[in-house]
């Protein structure tokens, strides 16, 4: 699962920065219901503030954690990772400077033995071609399986997204049943109807995708996102496909 959080903001005041937005205990509860719905075993975290916000959601849910800040000035916020698998390595590299820096996240965990390593962004909006570039590079530097998920704030078509595309393959692509087309129909961020902004992208010679969707409707205003999920089987054996 991918994830946008909204520092545990829920919908109000939107388009306010993050740094001006008040979380709140019961609107991270809401968050913690709302993964809760479809009992995913990652969750890939966007908008976290601090530490200790991945630190209640795991507790909530039973999920070892890591976070990894964006580092930007004056404002604690990142990614985090949410896994039911024991986490053996955290990463992160800037892959957009400035004012709204960015890193990205790269976490190992343990499949039954197996290890994959699972990517995490958020694209800050505007010069994404940069972000996309040093995405490549971290995709490039990773050895065996590997998953890249986050927030792109880009919709499907999106000519930036093509070297990321011409290497992954989006898993809401990749099936096509009425939990894909209805993804598709709904798009995953409230404030753009119809439109997917957030991704789990698989290598297909590490991964099959076995299904796809969103949260229950229900559970949609717990965040300004919609969160996505894709149900994947890792392909075996592991090294005749990913070395």
């Amino acid at each position: 699962m991918t994830y946008n959080i909204r520092v545990g903001g829920g919908t109000e005041n939107p388009f306010t920065p993050v740094r001006y937005i008040s979380s709140s205990k019961e609107n991270l509860e809401r968050i913690a219901l709302a993964i809760e719905s479809v009992d995913p075993e990652v969750v890939a975290l966007q908008e976290v503030r601090g530490f200790h916000q991945v630190k209640f959601l795991a507790e909530t849910l039973n999920f070892n954690y890591a976070y990894s800040p964006h580092g930007r000035q004056n404002l604690d916020w990142g990614l985090a990772l949410l896994s039911k698998f024991r986490i053996l390595e955290a990463s992160s590299k800037v892959i957009h400077h400035g004012g709204d820096q960015r890193v990205g996240a790269a976490y190992t965990i343990d499949i039954n033995g197996n290890s994959m390593t699972l990517i995490n962004v958020h694209y800050h909006v505007g010069n994404f071609e940069p972000q996309v570039k040093a995405t490549m590079a971290l995709l490039k530097a990773t050895r065996g399986p590997v998953v890249l998920m986050g927030d792109f704030n880009r919709p499907e078509a999106a000519y930036e997204l093509k070297p990321i595309r011409q290497t992954m393959i989006d898993t809401c692509n990749a099936v096509n049943n009425d939990k894909s087309r209805h993804v598709r129909m709904t798009g995953t961020y409230l404030g753009w109807p119809h439109r997917r902004i957030d991704y789990v992208f698989i290598d297909p010679k590490c991964f099959e995708v076995k299904d796809v969707g969103i949260l229950p409707e229900k559970n949609w205003h717990a965040s300004d996102h919609i969160a996505y999920f894709a149900c994947i089987k890792l392909k075996t054996p592991q090294r005749d496909y990913c070395e």
